[in-house]
């Protein structure tokens, strides 16, 4: 929120040819001041755009150039498939369940009559890596904001 509101204000800040003088100095030194605010570190930036990508009313990043637009998409979907991997080592150490913690589990899935029926004849298991899936959500997301 705090990018695309900077950038609305950059914008009805600029002066125009009705201001007065006091009122042109006034937007230019509010410009000036808020102009180098939120700009470093890079990683600052960087943060701001992905958290401004993950809030629905802004997935659009609208404010921002194409170009910096997809790779803010591109590294968020990076740090999505690389966090993926580490959940996935982390759950691998992760303690055997206790007797107690057994009990609490959910009962497994029901099958479908049709999968009860044929069983694996006519199953198609999803050949999909999660890095694919990620893609496909995040483009899935994009698509919804009409990008």
């Amino acid at each position: 929120m705090i990018l695309p509101l900077k950038t609305r204000i950059l914008q009805s800040m600029a002066p125009s040819v009705e201001d007065s003088t006091i009122t042109r100095d006034v937007k230019t030194a509010f410009r000036e001041d808020l102009q180098h605010r939120y700009t470093s570190p890079p990683t600052l930036q960087d943060y701001l755009h992905r958290s401004t990508a993950l809030d629905p009313r802004f997935k659009s990043l609208s404010h921002m150039e194409p170009a910096l637009r997809q790779r803010t998409y591109s590294d968020l979907t990076t740090e999505i498939v690389s966090s993926l991997g580490t959940e996935d080592c982390d759950e691998g150490q992760a303690a055997e369940p206790t007797g107690a913690n057994l009990d609490s589990s959910s009962p497994p899935q029901k099958k479908s009559v049709m999968a009860e029926l044929f069983g694996e004849t006519f199953a198609s298991k999803d050949n999909k890596t999660p890095a694919d899936i990620i893609k496909e959500e995040v483009a899935s997301y994009l698509a919804a904001s009409g990008w």
